[in-house]
């Protein structure tokens, strides 16, 4: 068994962060003795694009091939501006790029691809497929799907894609059933398997000796927030939420972990409401430092406005720390009937602050949150995805 991994999703030399999530699967299938090849598209660069938007001067900085922990990965150029022409034929731009290379990659014998992302490597494997002869199966994540309706061009590359796939995987149930509302899929051949979390990482640590070590006092309250810094995490949400907790528990803190084009909006709205001092921005960190950040705090707070299944619920739920999340996408089936924490009602900071109130009023048994998530390992997901391979290949 050979596997071509398809994805943009993937961490890169400018951003060791991105894609983690595949990352961890592919680490885990080394592990396992599983052949594959990393294939990661990532736009070429044009200075145009950084006039549109500074973030995709990063692309710049993006080889043709690197190695992430030793593992080496292919990284095809595809023509990309970021104007809505482009963002709606993705996996065309990506699909012309791959079938240059389709004959060297027939040499490779592959048995299968697997695509993360519908919308985008989807649609490339779907085609590759026919040109090289060999089945695909794609893995929807969230946005691919969530931001997708209401986009019709988008929406048929999605039924296209989720029909013709040997396998559909969806991270969570919530999203397979909403993508069963696209027009002529039925979702039969699809399976749930969610995200897992690396629990040599994610682990429980002494929070007193943490605190002590980041300057952070026994006694008060923490309230963190890890991820990209987007009107779609709800980033734009945190600085009234964080003033109704201030209201409520004046020694409280606050931590950010990320990074994002809301960054300075945020630290202007947490300025003049006065919080600012009490809210650090720690940009975005290694993944073995976030643990750091979720053992010292006492919840986490996940306002998103879409999602798919979110790994920093798990995440932190191996830490020990409670959640609290808008009742969107997979988030509360993965919080799992406020066993974990609780859930509000999208968009509402009033009903965020009052959730976020009540899961500190409450004395979380630390051990036994972690235990509630270590079924969900990397290896146990890996094991299902490759079983699914199995049953595609027979």
């Amino acid at each position: 068994m050979k596997i071509l991994i398809l994805s943009r999703m993937f961490p890169t030399p400018a951003n060791p962060t991105n894609g983690i999530f595949i990352y961890n699967r592919v680490k885990n299938l080394t592990q396992k003795g599983v052949e594959f090849r990393i294939i990661a598209p990532q736009p070429k660069y044009f200075p145009m694009s950084s006039l549109i938007s500074k973030k995709y001067a990063v692309y710049r900085q993006i080889p043709k091939k690197f190695e992430i922990k030793g593992i080496p990965v292919s990284s095809p150029k595809y023509t990309y501006l970021p104007v809505k022409y482009f963002r709606n034929r993705i996996g065309k731009m990506i699909t012309k790029s791959l079938l240059k290379q389709c004959e060297d990659l027939k040499k490779e014998n592959f048995s299968l691809i697997h695509a993360h992302g519908a919308i985008d490597a989807g649609v490339a494997a779907m085609n590759l497929s026919r040109k090289l002869g060999i089945p695909y199966l794609v893995t929807a994540h969230g946005s691919d799907v969530n931001l997708s309706f209401g986009n019709k061009v988008k929406e048929n590359n999605l039924t296209d894609v989720f029909g013709n796939a040997s396998k559909v995987i969806f991270v969570s149930e919530a999203l397979r059933e909403k993508a069963k509302n696209l027009d002529g899929y039925s979702g039969k051949n699809s399976v749930v398997i969610s995200n897992g979390i690396d629990t040599d990482f994610f682990k429980q640590m002494n929070r007193s000796v943490l605190r002590k070590k980041m300057n952070v006092p026994a006694e008060s309250k923490v309230i963190l927030f890890v991820g990209n810094l987007l009107r779609i995490k709800g980033a734009h949400l945190l600085p009234k939420i964080f003033r109704g907790i201030k209201n409520k528990i004046p020694d409280s803190f606050f931590y950010v972990v990320g990074d994002g084009p809301l960054k300075k909006s945020m630290i202007e709205e947490l300025s003049n409401l006065n919080i600012l001092g009490d809210t650090v921005f720690t940009g975005r960190v290694a993944q073995e430092e976030v643990p750091i950040y979720m053992n010292l705090s006492d919840v986490l707070v996940l306002p998103s406005l879409n999602e798919g299944q979110p790994c920093v619920i798990r995440e932190s739920l191996a830490c020990g720390t409670p959640v609290v999340g808008s009742d969107v996408g997979g988030i509360p089936e993965t919080i799992g009937d406020e066993i974990y924490g609780k859930t509000f009602p999208v968009g509402n900071v009033d009903k965020a602050v009052e959730a976020i109130l009540e899961v500190l009023s409450v004395n979380w048994d630390r051990k036994k949150l972690n235990e509630r998530v270590l079924e969900f390992s990397w290896e146990k997901v890996v094991n299902s995805e490759i079983d699914v391979y199995n049953e595609i290949l027979n």
